[in-house]
């Protein structure tokens, strides 16, 4: 029974976090659609490359803190399931 909360915990802090990642790299690609329509106004290349720039940040910081938390996740769960029985009963945690 403690194994299916373990798995139930990684499994929604997972999902969590690949919703928010979702949603931070649909704000980019929303960025990268208002940059083709500033870019078709006519606004200096410059500034188009920096937004452009900017985007490319944006989606790579945000797939690094995905894999990042994901990764330290992942390092949770597989220490709290393998990790040995202690004899000392309920509530202990081992760091």
């Amino acid at each position: 029974m403690q194994d299916l909360v373990h798995v139930s915990r990684f499994v929604l802090h997972t999902l969590v976090g690949v919703t928010l990642f979702s949603l931070i790299g649909g704000a980019t690609i929303l960025l990268h659609y208002a940059t083709g329509l500033i870019e078709y106004s006519g606004v200096s290349p410059g500034i188009v490359r920096t937004i452009q720039a900017l985007e490319l940040f944006v989606f790579a910081s945000d797939a690094v803190c995905l894999v990042v938390f994901v990764w330290c996740e992942t390092w949770r769960f597989l220490r709290e399931i393998l990790r040995p029985a202690s004899g000392g009963g309920h509530g202990q945690t081992v760091r």
